[in-house]
């Protein structure tokens, strides 16, 4: 135990002293959330350093499966046309969504690891449900925020050498694709907009609106550039009401605003596991509890839950978070299609 606290003495230090000497230049010259150095939740979060080691000297881990070989899915639709609404868990935070003549990735990871390299980071226990030469043209995209549970480079750059798809980021995390030689990528600030041009298996196209909006959440790369990024969700408008997508993010008042700006989602994807122990994650990280309350709070006809059963992150067990989702759905009297707990590469069509 002396040498973890050592150990964690020196990067704490490292990390302090290349925060001064190392000073990336600001990405914005302007924003309401950003200082000039360092964005910044509105809602401040508590998240820091002295929590970290209390979470790390008390840790009290739920059970998790070693890795098992689960068969993919079965191969996607190449294309979903008009106000049909298709979506289908891939692993973790990457969804595959289908809609109006657009393939939307979000947070996709087809690597072994959440971490830096081939070899460090959080690894996986099962494969992604949908094998990456079974995806069906990608059109977009969407990264949240930088973290390597949410931003794959190795995969990024197989999607763009493959696909050639737009990538929408929050700013100042698309330096991180032009270093990698990835190009069609797109910068949002909360609350801007990139209008796509969507394919509709006919002559003509359509025009389909994706929102950058607010997260309460962190982002980091590497030592030295904790907050020089952005992070957020996304909204996907369509005629039935927007799609949102939580990437990460805790509790908070954002959820009602992004309801009231742009209309109660006809489905919300969040994020339900990595939630414990609270005292850490509660500020990042929605728990099951959270997100009844935000399906609520949003008037959500359908919230899918994501984030769960594949990088063991937190201290809650693999299928903690949705065995307990499930339980409060019931007590609230929320059927399945209001709180929906999605099957691994199964593609779920929406109402």
């Amino acid at each position: 135990m002396a040498r973890l606290l050592i150990i964690l003495a020196v990067i704490a230090g490292l990390v302090w002293l290349h925060a001064r000497i190392v000073r990336p230049s600001p990405v914005v010259d302007k924003s309401h959330h950003f200082d000039g150095e360092h964005f910044f939740n509105p809602q401040p979060i508590d998240h820091g350093f002295g929590l970290l080691m209390k979470w790390v000297l008390n840790r009290d881990r739920g059970p998790w499966a070693d890795y098992v070989e689960y068969p993919p899915g079965p191969i996607p639709a190449q294309r979903v046309v008009g106000n049909e609404l298709k979506v289908t868990l891939v692993g973790h935070a990457t969804v595959l969504i289908q809609t109006s003549g657009l393939n939307i990735l979000t947070d996709p990871i087809w690597a072994d690891r959440a971490g830096p390299t081939l070899f460090i980071g959080t690894r996986r226990i099962r494969p992604p449900a949908i094998r990456f030469d079974d995806l069906p043209p990608i059109d977009l995209v969407l990264v949240s925020h930088g973290h390597y549970d949410h931003m794959n480079m190795a995969t990024l750059k197989r999607l763009f050498n493959v696909h050639k798809p737009q990538f929408l980021l929050p700013l100042g995390q698309g330096k991180y694709l032009r270093r990698a030689g990835i190009s069609g990528v797109t910068e949002l600030d909360w609350w801007q907009s990139h209008t796509f041009e969507s394919q509709k298996l006919s002559s003509d196209s359509a025009m389909t609106e994706v929102w950058l909006v607010p997260a309460r959440h962190w982002t980091a790369r590497w030592i030295g550039d904790q907050n020089r990024a952005l992070w957020g969700g996304f909204a996907i408008e369509t005629t039935s009401g927007p799609i949102y997508f939580a990437g990460d993010t805790g509790y908070g008042d954002h959820f009602q605003q992004i309801a009231e700006k742009l209309g109660s989602p006809r489905l919300a994807i969040m994020p339900i596991g990595a939630y414990l122990p609270e005292f850490f994650m509660a500020d990042v990280h929605t728990s099951p509890n959270d997100t009844i309350n935000v399906h609520q709070v949003m008037q959500a006809k359908t919230t899918m839950a994501v984030h769960f059963g594949t990088f063991p992150l937190g201290d809650d067990g693999e299928h903690q978070a949705t065995d307990l989702l499930a339980r409060l759905a019931e007590e609230k009297e929320l059927s399945a299609d209001a709180i929906l707990i999605p099957d691994f590469g199964q593609p779920i069509d929406i109402e």
